[in-house]
């Protein structure tokens, strides 16, 4: 008799479903799908969070072409100005696209009269009418920026100042609605005024004239070469629209040697100190009527944007 099992054969029993799910390919499979509906999952959200332009760098990498430069101030136009006032002669004017027009005097006075200016005591009848002057002026000249010489940053406290701002702002509102198309204010005080003084007298007179008209700041070399003005010159620009470099204070010798280049070596040392505040702030050059040599070093260097200030006296 045979033993117990000995005669018996041994049969496989076939792997059911519970079996298959614990196979390396059954793993594989759950790993692939969840892998796919993660990155599904992912890529919605990502299209809800971010920008198209994020999603598009992230999906896609970054674009072949450069990415545009900003665009420029419209509020800011590089212009080559020579000095005007009302009652000159407009036939000097022939051929050039800008001038600079002088407005008042250092004491105050308006070198015009007009409805503002006689209301404010700053002009007498007999003078040239303000409007003749602009309409006159459009007839050839594009682009007029007025040069006015600030009065009421010197004033005491912050209540006169603001009070002469307003009264300042008026006589530019009512040049720009004649046709001015940018006032550049000369004479702030900075060495007297503190920064938070001078913002605060900008954007007062900015304010007053509509706040349409573009406004610039004119900024002597020697301040702009002083201690911490580059806070002044970053601090400036987020108040006015644009800065401009005053040369005319910078004392030139008629006399003096040139270069090989026929440019006179006192005049090339101030263009010299002045090209990085020109080209990092893109500061236009502010000249004197009778600095000719520096007006000449500006044409032979092809400068492209300056205005010159006509005589105060």
């Amino acid at each position: 008799m045979a033993r117990f099992g000995l005669g018996r054969q041994h049969r496989r029993v076939p792997h059911g479903r519970g079996d298959f799910a614990r196979t390396p390919l059954f793993i594989v499979a759950v790993c692939l799908v969840g892998a796919i509906l993660l990155t599904v999952l992912v890529g919605n959200i990502l299209r809800l969070t971010l920008s198209e332009e994020v999603y598009d760098r992230l999906t896609r990498g970054e674009p072949e072409t450069e990415p545009a430069l900003p665009e420029q101030d419209p509020a800011y136009k590089a212009i080559r100005a020579p000095a005007f006032r009302p009652g000159d002669a407009i036939d000097a004017l022939a051929g050039r696209t800008a001038v600079s027009l002088l407005l008042n005097l250092p004491d105050g006075k308006t070198t015009y009269t007009s409805p503002v200016s006689l209301y404010q005591g700053l002009a007498e009848e007999e003078g040239t009418p303000l409007e003749d002057t602009m309409i006159e002026l459009a007839s050839l000249i594009p682009y007029v920026s007025g040069l006015y010489c600030v009065q009421g940053a010197s004033a005491e406290s912050a209540d006169l100042r603001y009070a002469k701002a307003m009264e300042e702002g008026a006589l530019l509102r009512e040049f720009y609605r004649m046709g001015g198309r940018e006032v550049v204010l000369s004479g702030i005080p900075f060495a007297s005024l503190d920064l938070r003084s001078t913002l605060a007298y900008v954007s007062a007179v900015k304010q007053a004239a509509g706040g349409e008209l573009p406004i610039g700041v004119a900024i002597p070399l020697t301040v702009a070469e002083g201690k911490d003005a580059w806070e002044l010159l970053g601090s400036l620009l987020e108040v006015c629209d644009f800065l401009v470099l005053d040369l005319s204070k910078e004392a030139t010798d008629p006399q003096s040697p040139t270069n090989d280049f026929g440019v006179a070596l006192d005049v090339a040392e101030i263009l010299s100190r002045a090209e990085f505040y020109r080209t990092q702030y893109r500061m236009r050059l502010l000249i004197a009527e009778d600095q000719q040599t520096v007006y000449d070093a500006l044409q032979y260097r092809l400068i492209m944007d300056w205005q010159v200030k006509g005589s105060l006296s």
